[in-house]
């Protein structure tokens, strides 16, 4: 088994340091910090998804050397960090032996620390401090006029009183009136239309299963054999594989919810037949020599490998080697831009792994649970990770579960739906319908339709289905989202109850890049309602004869209402009623 030790005399230097970081004085602690070495390069950010929770592992790829594993005090520290941000972190360099000598014991040497050359260890950094230096270059969302939509149009046409009047029940068919005859003065549309450019046509991806046997040919010891043959998984990744059509796929998945896209095909994708490796090895990459980096960060550094123990260096070991053998099969591993690893049962107890954000820059890896092989939800979350989206969450029992939204794709595992609209506009598939403090004045109404996120629509352009509500005006608050959901094509396994319902979302997610959580809010059904509790605008849905689309107004609460707001029936306090309707009202009417 591995095992690890490092110098006593730096390891204890760490702790000094960590406590005196939390009384010291700032002169104290800049003078620690001045003894500490300083690391250098792009930042990796690794999700780890766990049964129930996730965790995270930084790595640091210096220039011409290979990507270095960050040991971090606290998941704090990776607040604002994203994959491909130039970072410099401070701390302690750790060496760990990573195999034993003949009797069990590690290489003989006291506290002297191996060179990080040396093939017998991998370096490790535990941080103290870590600093952003720099940011990717992020492309800009864009912006067109919004024209009012063909539902929009329809109220408005049968607006007898004036373009702005409409009833306080509104339906795409304008025939539904308040119960004694009310009117709301509204304005038909508005906004901006928001979108990105599309983040790829295309997911070629590389499956691999693997699994780990001895000389004898039995399973590596802790480990069990392939649980599914290729076909099998060829079935759960391939839409063209699945006979069934009502079984989601992730190639569905990704076809179906970018509208077609985002393609993912037995044209651009291969499921590879099962690679059995050794029971240990060494990481490598064929064709370097003398240990040193290709730049890529994948040079030949020696650095052990084990079935035994479910480390970096072990699942990345174990990549390695499975692209080393399909090269000597003939496969053209590196026309794959993503690579899936399958990884033998019995030894992670991880879901799956993947990098949150990957631009080709180093390999775009992700792996796969033993228990997992053949679950097409999990290997597209993992993939969604590669895209930059981070995890879809909700507040349940007054803490945020940063997996909660059943929603998304990207929440927990293992219903076949969809990604949230966040993430649908953050991969250039869908484009919002933007309001903020201008387009969405105090004390003033807003009626706009909203077209099923999951129902096709034929466009080069992202499709206009969602809204979003920029607070310029709330300190704190992230901006608003809002999708129509209902249950055909990649959502045909969203959940009971999630079906034919505008859901609310809330995320700071600004461009394609940003790794920003989303969090679910709430749903509505027809005639309900939610008030956000900092931004105060309310959301309301009016019936519509429109399958694919529903109706809602937007308010942003002013104050009670006067004799101004009742005579031109404006709804003031954004409770949904105006002039006679409204009981307040009715001191002044």
């Amino acid at each position: 088994m591995a095992c690890c030790r490092s110098g006593p005399r730096r390891a204890l230097a760490l702790v000094v340091l960590l406590v005196a970081a939390a009384t010291a004085s700032a002169r104290q602690l800049h003078a620690a910090l001045k003894n500490l070495d300083l690391l250098k390069g792009k930042a990796r950010v690794l999700e780890q998804d766990f049964p129930g929770h996730s965790a995270r592992l930084l790595l640091v790829h210096p220039r011409n050397q290979r990507p270095v594993h960050v040991r971090l005090r606290d998941r704090s520290q990776l607040a604002g960090v994203t994959t491909g941000m130039d970072v410099e972190a401070q701390g302690v360099w750790e060496d760990r032996f990573l195999h034993r000598d003949p009797a069990g014991e590690p290489p003989d040497g006291g506290d002297k620390q191996p060179a990080s050359s040396e093939p017998d260890a991998a370096r490790i950094f535990t941080a103290l401090t870590i600093k952003v230096t720099g940011s990717p270059v992020t492309p800009k969302p864009m912006t067109v006029a919004a024209p009012l939509s063909e539902d929009e149009l329809a109220a408005a046409a049968l607006i007898a009183k004036a373009s702005t009047i409409v009833p306080s029940t509104v339906s795409t068919s304008g025939t539904a009136d308040s119960p004694n005859g009310g009117f709301i003065n509204v304005t038909q549309g508005g906004g901006s239309w928001v979108y990105n450019q599309l983040m790829t046509g295309g997911m070629p991806t590389l499956v691999i299963p693997i699994v780990g046997v001895t000389s004898a040919g039995t399973p590596c010891r802790g480990t069990g054999p392939a649980p599914l043959n290729r076909s099998q998984i060829q079935q759960a990744v391939f839409e063209e594989m699945q006979a069934d059509p009502g079984v989601s796929t992730v190639g569905s998945t990704y076809n179906y919810c970018s509208y077609g896209k985002t393609r993912l095909t037995t044209d651009n994708s291969l499921v590879a037949d099962t690679v059995r490796l050794g029971c240990s090895g060494r990481r490598h990459a064929g064709g370097l020599r003398g240990g040193r980096d290709d730049g890529r960060g994948e040079g030949i550094y020696g650095v052990p490998w084990s079935m035994a123990t479910c480390e970096f260096d072990d699942f990345n070991g174990w990549a390695d080697a499975a692209d080393a053998a399909l090269k000597a099969r003939g496969v053209d591993v590196d026309q794959y831009f993503y690579r899936v690893y399958l990884v033998p049962p019995g030894i992670c107890t991880f879901v799956g792994l993947a990098y949150l954000g990957c631009d080709g820059t180093f390999p775009c890896r992700a792996w796969i649970g033993g228990g997992y092989w053949g679950n097409d939800q999990t290997i597209a979350h993992e993939l969604g990770h590669h895209l930059y989206m981070n995890h879809a969450g909700s507040v349940v029992a007054g803490a945020y579960d940063e997996y909660a939204d059943e929603s998304c794709g990207m929440g927990y595992c293992c219903a076949d739906r969809c990604f949230n609209m966040p993430h649908a506009w953050q991969l250039g598939w869908s484009a919002v319908r933007e309001f903020n403090a201008t387009t969405l004045p105090r004390g003033r109404t807003v009626n706009v339709s909203l077209a099923s996120q999951s129902a096709f629509a034929a466009s080069l352009l992202p499709i206009r289905n969602g809204l979003r509500v920029v607070p310029s005006w709330a300190a704190g608050g992230e901006p608003m989202w809002m999708s129509f959901r209902t249950r055909t094509r990649g959502d045909l396994g969203l959940l009971s109850g999630y079906e034919n319902r505008v859901h609310i979302h809330t995320s700071a997610l600004a461009d394609p890049l940003d790794s920003a959580f989303t969090t679910w809010e709430a749903m509505l059904p027809v005639g309900k309602s939610w008030t956000h509790p900092i931004l105060n605008v309310t959301v309301r849905r009016y019936p519509s004869t429109n399958p694919n689309a529903a109706v809602v107004t937007l308010c942003r609460y002013y104050r009670a209402e006067t004799r101004l707001s009742c005579l031109y029936s404006l709804d003031y306090d954004c409770n949904g009623l105006a002039g006679a309707d409204d009981p307040g009202c009715d001191v002044y009417l």
